[in-house]
């Protein structure tokens, strides 16, 4: 499965909320797209979509998440 970086952004009126995430790229996003996710309620606009490709697989390996926690540099 192919992933695709995507810049999303929900105004609820009051308050802006932005956010990054990996999606995957079957679902063919364009900007001014709304997707709503089962962990975050509310509705999210598509801002950007990168063009940047790459493996499910992989991206866990190109961030280090497959590493053992003593290993991984987030805190």
């Amino acid at each position: 499965m192919l992933m695709v970086q995507v810049d999303f952004r929900k105004d609820n009126g009051s308050t802006i909320t932005e956010k990054v995430v990996w999606v995957d790229a079957s679902w063919d996003l364009k900007p001014g797209n709304l997707v709503e996710f089962c962990a975050e309620p509310g509705i999210w606009k598509v801002m950007k979509v990168y063009k940047t490709q790459i493996a499910a697989a992989n991206l866990n390996k190109k961030w280090g998440l497959d590493l053992p926690k003593s290993q991984r540099t987030e805190r």
